[in-house]
């Protein structure tokens, strides 16, 4: 135990006594059992630091004087700004201007060390004397204000330049004159194109104008002008009675007043703004105006935001799809003690009719739909139309090929991939768009008469799914031959022959008629005398007739169909 404290005693001296020499001293001691080890991490030395700047375009530049405590060999790496190694000594030489950095090692246990960063100067023999340098004002936000007796000694050439912009040279000279209010500075240079800059000059007005403590902008809400802007000012003792303007900014005054020194401050309060840009405007009309500030009421972006909106679609006619959920950005807040919210949601179909008055639309079918948004301050957006589809992935979509006709006459629509279970329906398209139902069978066959290039649709159904649509085109080519499906054959000069027009324009024309068993009853060529009904002059009786319509065209193959005698 004596030997422990005496060892302690020894430490805590050397400690005391080493404290004045080193700058950072970190002692580090390990203490195991009976047998106590003491070291001392390295330091580094700068009380005798020596900077050596570097000549213009040249690396002369140097630092010296740096020493290190520590134990045994130390090692030392020097480090430019941009971390690069570009000295491994305790002295630093042949660098250019710039910030260096010296980390050392010993062989000790402890992390390095590390001094600096130290500036290498730049020497450039330019040097500016300020003694003589005076600054006219301007008269209030006239260019009318000067720096002049800048006496530089060294230099060569100059460039006046305002710090906002330093890239436009305002004058070549030691004096700048002609200049607005703002911060200048005088760049020179030697015959070596080396550069010195002087120190910076703010030139003011001779206006007193005062300065704004603080300010607030409230925006107007949609479609309404109740903007307000609110500046505090602060007011100095020596500030003339003056005025003040609002002005909006097309020119026109919102708001004007008078500001004197009373206690110090003056707030400007202006409401029942529209939408705009106004400026805060200080002076005499008369003398000098000065814009102190400018502020924007800004018109709120009443949009509607789809980041969380899911469409969920409809399955098999069911009417449980879904569209949501809607949310609103930069609408109106609610006023304060306002529960629940002030905006009003509703969605309707592709015909206009509503389908729900929430933030999401339910119970919904296939179909396109849309929601209008407003608030109570008159603000409003409307969304674009979103889908909801209908999920027939169990029930495949039929398969038929395109039909083409010669003339008017009947189609027959074949479904290809027939399916016992299923339920196969014909929709055609009307002239307002919309699918309306013609047939429906299980056999997958319909024939159907028409006079025109028609668009269908045919759909399977295994009676709670309906498949998705299958468009079939059945063309007519020649569209403009006419084929009266019945005629009254009873004497009475109405009606009395089967009259089909257009025929005159195919001459060679084969028309047959046929009766129900088959026996050809009627033939032309080119139809010059039209069908009567009759049969050997016999009249025939009241019934359903079929015929071939045969163009003698190429490409187009004879039509078929039936006619009916009314007596």
């Amino acid at each position: 135990m004596e030997q422990r404290r005496f060892l302690l005693l020894i430490w805590l001296f050397f400690c005391v006594t080493n404290a004045g020499f080193a700058i950072a001293c970190y002692t580090c001691s390990k203490i195991k059992a009976n047998h106590p080890t003491v070291f001392t991490c390295p330091t580094i030395i700068t009380t005798n630091i020596i900077i050596q700047d570097a000549d213009c375009h040249k690396k002369d530049g140097g630092i010296y004087g740096i020493s290190g405590t520590g134990i045994g060999v130390h090692s030392y790496t020097w480090y430019d700004a941009g971390n690069n190694i570009v000295g491994t000594d305790s002295v630093l030489t042949n660098v250019g201007p710039g910030q260096y950095t010296l980390k050392m090692h010993d062989e000790s246990k402890c992390p390095p060390v590390t001094a600096g960063p130290f500036t290498v100067g730049l020497v450039t023999g330019i040097y500016f004397l300020y003694n003589n340098v005076q600054l006219n004002l301007t008269n209030c936000s006239n260019s009318d204000g000067s720096i002049t007796g800048m006496q530089v000694a060294g230099a060569v050439s100059y460039k006046w330049v305002n710090t906002k912009d330093t890239t436009k040279t305002l004058a070549t000279t030691t004096d700048i004159t002609n200049i607005p209010m703002g911060i200048y500075q005088l760049r020179a240079f030697n015959s070596e194109g080396c550069e010195a800059d002087s120190k910076t000059y703010y030139l003011g007005s001779k206006t007193i104008i005062p300065s704004i403590a603080s300010d607030t902008v409230d925006n107007a809400t949609c479609g309404n002008a109740n903007g307000d802007i609110k500046v505090h000012l602060l007011v100095s003792s020596d500030q003339p009675t003056t005025n003040y303007y609002i002005q909006d900014e097309y020119g026109g005054q919102v708001l004007t007043g008078l500001i004197s020194y009373t206690t110090g401050n003056e707030t400007i309060n202006v409401t029942q703004l529209a939408p705009g840009t106004f400026s805060l405007i200080i002076g005499d009309p008369q003398v000098c105006l000065i814009t102190l500030k400018t502020y924007t009421i800004a018109r709120p972006v009443f949009a509607l935001d789809t980041s969380q909106l899911v469409v969920t679609n409809d399955r098999c006619g069911m009417h449980i799809g879904s569209i949501g959920v809607m949310q609103v950005t930069g609408g109106t807040p609610n006023p304060p003690g306002l529960k629940g919210s002030h905006q009003h949601f509703t969605w309707t179909d592709a015909k206009g009719r509503v389908v729900s008055r929430f933030k999401f639309a339910n119970l919904l079918g296939a179909g396109k739909y849309k929601v209008h948004v407003d608030d109570d301050m008159g603000c409003s957006a409307d969304s674009r139309y979103y889908t909801v589809g209908d999920s027939t992935s169990g029930i495949l979509p039929p398969v038929v090929s395109n039909i083409e006709l010669c003339l008017p006459g009947q189609a027959v629509i074949v479904v290809k991939n027939l399916a016992s279970k299923y339920v196969y329906r014909l929709y055609q398209v009307n002239a307002s768009g919309d699918t309306s139902l013609l047939l429906q069978n299980t056999t997958g066959k319909f024939i159907t008469t028409i006079d025109k290039t028609t668009v269908f649709y045919i759909t399977g159904s295994d009676g709670t799914c309906e498949s998705a649509k299958t468009q079939v085109t059945a063309v007519v080519q020649e569209p403009g031959v006419n084929i009266p499906s019945l005629f009254s054959p009873n004497h009475d000069g109405i009606n009395d022959t089967w009259n089909i027009t257009g025929l005159a324009n195919y001459p060679g024309t084969q028309v047959n008629i046929y009766d129900r068993s088959g026996a050809l009853i009627y033939t032309s060529v080119g139809y010059a005398k039209p069908f009567d009904g009759t049969r050997n002059g016999m009249d025939l009786p009241s019934g359903v007739y079929y015929y071939t319509i045969d163009l003698k065209k190429k490409n187009c193959g004879a039509a078929s169909g039936s006619v009916t005698i009314v007596r």
